[in-house]
């Protein structure tokens, strides 16, 4: 029996898609192999051959939807076993054309009893008519660090209209050498990080405002809060609406010691003369101090990003209290199933994550949800679920 016999890379799959007006915007979900037993062949190359799968499967699906792999703007990959890091990278590298690469954020943050190798999200751009004004660039700002070694770019720009969407990899604390900066000083590491993050957005013709979503990945609790403090005081504390944090805090993190956090982010900027509107909204039903609504205010829609929806402590359904908010949520925000690009949770149970994917069918669309099956987070005391929401109203 040959060592790959079995593999499957898309099983669970799915593929959403969501109008833009002028683009598509086409979010696959749930990408990854299931493991089973150890092939005959050792694991090596049941991963090598893994990692071209994947690719073939991504570059097939953004072919029937109009684009190609280059339309792919932002993957995130959450690790679990047997996933080649290096290969992955030789793998795409060879299929991006024309130096394009995608913004990439890849962290070992799978659940150990998980059935998956690796679970990938990706958010795609198509144009739906020729002539549509549309571009989509690999950028590499000057208040980041070159990581072409890597395979993917610092950050991804797609125009469309008079609107720049920004996609940030994971940053992290590197010099131009690629050296950490601040080792010693979690809080003063997290603040560079951000502030690298604010000044990319400046970069880009926008402001501070102008970041949506950060996604940080963290070496601790301790320094998940720190997180948490240093958004408050660089965004709200300056005037500026802060982003949406969706936050994942494991001490597997692969850049501790020297580096305590990755942050992943998405920016929204307007183009010259045509600036959006940012700013956070406030609904009476949502209470949490963990929950902010960001919304961006465009010509032609509206986009929210809604995070951390949790349950409430001590609540005797998790699921059924974070499904709840999610309809809360969309009934506030006068959202509709089709209105939700994405519906991203970070669950530790998966008697949980099977519920919350069955309490949330009635709400969205279920093409649009990943659940990433995760190791316990220590925020929650206890708890097992994160949810993140992104959708956008057509006007």
């Amino acid at each position: 029996m040959k060592s790959t016999a079995g593999l499957e890379v898309s099983r669970d799959a799915r593929v959403h898609v969501t109008d833009f007006g002028a683009v598509s915007r086409i979010d696959l979900n749930m990408l990854g192999a299931n493991l089973g037993a150890e092939p005959a062949g050792g694991w090596g190359e049941w991963s090598r051959e893994q990692n071209r799968r994947l690719c073939d499967f991504m570059a097939a699906t953004m072919a029937k939807h109009g684009g190609g792999f280059d339309s792919i703007a932002e993957w995130t990959v959450a690790v679990n076993a047997h996933y080649g890091l290096q290969d992955m990278r030789e793998v795409r590298t060879a299929r991006f054309d024309g130096g394009f690469r995608s913004a990439i954020t890849t962290l070992p943050w799978g659940h150990p009893t998980s059935p998956k190798s690796v679970s990938i999200q990706a958010v795609a751009y198509v144009p739906k008519e020729k002539g549509a004004h549309f571009a989509m660039r690999a950028w590499q700002p000057a208040a980041l660090y070159d990581c072409a070694f890597l395979g993917l770019a610092p950050a991804v720009v797609v125009e469309t209209g008079s609107v720049k969407l920004i996609y940030l990899s994971g940053v992290v604390a590197w010099d131009k050498a690629i050296q950490p900066l601040a080792g010693d000083d979690p809080r003063a590491q997290v603040r560079i990080v951000l502030q690298k993050i604010q000044e990319v957005m400046v970069e880009a013709g926008g402001t501070p405002a102008d970041v949506v979503r950060l996604r940080p990945f963290t070496a601790s609790r301790e320094v998940a809060q720190l997180v948490r403090e240093e958004c408050a005081g660089l965004w709200a504390g300056r005037g500026f609406p802060p982003p949406a944090l969706l936050v994942a805090e494991e001490t597997s993190f692969w850049g501790a010691p020297s580096l305590y956090t990755e942050i992943q982010a998405m920016g929204v900027v307007g183009g010259a003369g045509c600036p959006v509107g940012q700013d956070e909204c406030a609904i009476a039903e949502i209470t949490s101090d963990h929950t902010r609504i960001r919304r961006t205010t465009t010509p032609g829609w509206d986009m929210y990003h809604v995070s951390e929806l949790r349950a409430a402590a001590g609540a005797k359904d998790e699921a059924e209290d974070v499904a709840g908010l999610v309809g809360r949520v969309m009934s506030a925000l006068a959202l509709g199933p089709g209105d939700v690009c994405l519906a991203v949770g970070y669950v530790s149970s998966a008697e949980v994550m099977a519920r919350l994917a069955s309490g949330l069918r009635d709400r969205l669309d279920p093409s649009a949800l990943h659940l990433v099956h995760c190791p316990p987070m220590p925020e929650l005391n206890g708890g097992t679920v994160k949810l993140e929401l992104t959708a956008r109203k057509l006007k």
